[in-house]
Parts: C-alpha cells; structure tokens; sequence
C-alpha cells in the first residue's frame, strides 16, 4: 500500500510541475514577435548557430528552446 501511495504522490508532483511549465513556456511564447523552428534530419546546431550570430549582430535577444530543437527570438 505504501509503496501506490509514493508512486501517486511522485505522479502528482510530476503533473504539477508539467501544468506550471506548460504555462509559463505559454506565456513566454506570446511575448516573441518572431520565432524560427529548425528541424530536418541533419545540420540543425550549426544552423541554429547562425541565426544566434545573426540576430545577436542585430542586437535582437531570445532564448533557444531545446525541447522540440526550435530557436525562438523575440
């Protein structure tokens, strides 16, 4: 019994922090003005790592989301 007990309140903990994460990545998102999505099967850190030099030159900022591999500036 203990041990269903641990488990459903490590779920719980995990959900929670998922739903705050879910929300906090949605509010971000609608503060960028621009957001590029790099993805294929090869290439993609080097181009990402231009469009970071690029837009740095530019004096844009941003942050680069790992998760699904997109590079979003804002």
């Amino acid at each position: 019994m203990t041990n269903w007990l641990l488990a459903l309140v490590a779920l719980s903990i995990l959900l929670l922090f998922l739903v705050i994460e879910n929300i906090l990545s949605r509010k971000r998102r609608k503060r960028l003005k621009i957001a590029v999505q790099v993805n294929g099967t090869r290439g993609k850190s080097e181009t990402v790592r231009l469009i970071h030099a690029a837009l740095k030159a530019k004096r844009l900022s941003g942050y680069w989301e790992r998760q699904q591999e997109p590079f979003l500036y804002g």
